[in-house]
């Protein structure tokens, strides 16, 4: 009896510590020591979740694995490069109070990032975006509501794309042809649908682990494995938003003297009419 107490209480202490280490937003990948584009964007369906609250323990299954060879080849995760060059991102705003407090931080550091928005938070936000664009940043669509896209139908899709860019076009005066997908959730009609609108399709190469609860020091993980070229996943619009704004002054500070440069996604893939 006393063994299997031990056991029981062993059991329930694991349960704990995992509990406190999980993923609440799903933008997150398992492969930080994978450089293979292919390799990495076919592991990343581990932590994908639906956004919306009332399915957040709802998994969905990634298949990027099944894309065609083509498809897969047009989805940017990383620069080519030899410079010592790397781009910070952040999805799922603009956020009141997690996006401004971040657009301060980045101007005081003099850094220059790109942001992934949802098009159903511009709504009364669409100052951010212009703050966004006259401080030198980027803007890229996340869709509407981030959903996942494979379960939706081209005209869905379509929708979900043209919503975001007419918010950001009014908010800002111009559209932007980047485009980050939702948990990274692919198949060969939603990749040829966004090719077909002369998106790019931009992934990253560096998850921060910002989504993650805990202590956890996301520069030291990002000063780990941190590459020439690589694209850095952050997010300005989760709860967890608090501790990266704690943290990435360190991480910045960090990468700057590795001797890093810190662009926008643009100027680091360098591909022409991507501004």
């Amino acid at each position: 009896m006393k063994i299997n107490a031990i056991y029981i209480m062993i059991a329930c202490a694991l349960c704990v510590f995992a509990s406190s280490c999980s993923y609440t937003y799903p933008e997150s990948s398992d492969a930080l020591h994978r450089r293979d584009t292919e390799q990495h964007f076919s592991s990343q369906n581990l932590h994908q979740q639906r956004y919306r609250p009332e399915l957040k323990d709802e998994k969905v299954e990634s298949n990027l694995e099944s894309l065609h060879s083509n498809n897969l080849n047009s989805i940017y995760s990383k620069a080519v490069t030899e410079e010592r060059s790397i781009a910070l991102t952040f999805n799922d705003g603009p956020d009141t109070v997690h996006t401004n407090a971040l657009l301060d931080l980045l101007h005081e550091m003099d850094v220059k990032a790109t942001f992934f928005v949802i098009g159903s938070k511009i709504e009364n936000n669409d100052t951010i975006l212009k703050r966004m664009v006259a401080e030198g940043h980027m803007i890229g669509n996340h869709t509407f509501n981030h959903l996942d896209l494979t379960s939706l139908t081209t005209e869905e899709i379509l929708d979900e794309l043209d919503q975001t860019e007419k918010k950001i076009a009014n908010a800002v005066g111009r559209k932007t042809k980047m485009v980050r997908v939702p948990y990274h959730l692919m198949n060969d009609q939603v990749v040829q649908v966004l090719n077909n609108e002369g998106y790019h399709i931009i992934g990253w190469s560096l998850d921060s682990l910002d989504g993650l609860s805990g202590n956890q020091s996301i520069a030291k993980h990002i000063a780990s494995e941190i590459s020439p070229g690589d694209i850095i996943l952050h997010h300005d619009g989760i709860e967890q938003s608090n501790r990266l704004l704690m943290q990435l002054p360190d991480e910045i500070k960090e990468l700057k003297e590795r001797g890093y440069q810190l662009v926008t996604v643009p100027d680091l893939l360098k591909i022409q009419g991507l501004n």
